[in-house]
């Protein structure tokens, strides 16, 4: 939800305030769950492209499929809801994984 210039203003803070420590970043969609046709894993890279740090993928859609794709084309980190119960109240439970695919 925000311009390439704006991440760029972020990214150029963070790295003059944290000087010498570890910067990644992860393509987000804020939908949940994503629809795979919002997906869109191209911004992962562009995003590697334009600042020349490690990427990834907070990954908001059901199952584990893109989170695989993710890595396939580059995703050094992923980051994935968890809940015991999807039936819990609360947006992020439905878009979660459970054990099952954690594990897998």
């Amino acid at each position: 939800m925000a311009t390439l210039a704006e991440v760029r203003n972020a990214v150029e803070m963070l790295l003059a305030e944290y000087q010498g420590l570890p910067l990644s970043m992860l393509h987000c969609n804020t939908a949940y769950p994503t629809p795979f046709s919002d997906v869109n894993l191209r911004a992962m890279n562009s995003l590697a492209l334009e600042f020349d740090l490690p990427v990834g993928y907070s990954d908001h859609t059901s199952g584990i499929n893109i989170s695989i794709a993710a890595v396939a084309l580059g995703a050094s980190i992923i980051e994935k809801h968890f809940t015991l119960d999807k039936t819990m109240k609360g947006p992020d439970h439905q878009a979660s994984i459970g054990p099952d695919q954690l594990k897998s």
